[in-house]
């Protein structure tokens, strides 16, 4: 996974421009205004970049993906977000009981398997089986 790349003055500037109302409202939509002075603003991403396509996470950075949301909200929202990912990672195989069976090898228990050195006749006895003579000329 790639690094998140922080936000330089100008992106700053154009994140905040694009969610201006009045005051600037959290960027999650529970109307609440962002105040830096008394409370502590993030810098998230709206889609998560794990929930992107494998080698385009690089593409999540763009500013139309980022929000600055209130301390609170940006809390719950990585909450769900790692829910979401987590699950997304299941149903891709890279976790669960699908993910470590890949890894051990092999997926179904193997049985113990039968003596080779028995056979049953048709009658259902059970006998010692001939040992064939091994010709290696």
């Amino acid at each position: 996974m790639t690094k998140r790349r922080a936000l330089n003055r100008t992106e700053t500037i154009l994140v905040l421009q694009r969610q201006t109302a009045a005051p600037i409202l959290c960027g999650c939509g529970c109307g609440k205004p962002l105040d830096p002075v008394t409370e502590r603003v993030v810098d998230e991403h709206v889609i998560p970049r794990e929930l992107s396509e494998v080698g385009c996470q690089g593409e999540r950075d763009d500013l139309d993906n980022r929000r600055f949301y209130r301390w609170p909200c940006a809390l719950e929202k990585t909450r769900t977000d790692l829910a979401r990912i987590a699950k997304a990672k299941a149903q891709a195989g890279e976790t669960g009981q699908y993910a470590r069976r890949q890894k051990r090898g092999h997926g179904a228990i193997q049985s113990r398997g039968f003596d080779k050195t028995r056979t049953k006749r048709f009658d259902g006895s059970v006998v010692a089986r001939h040992q064939k003579a091994h010709d290696h000329a």
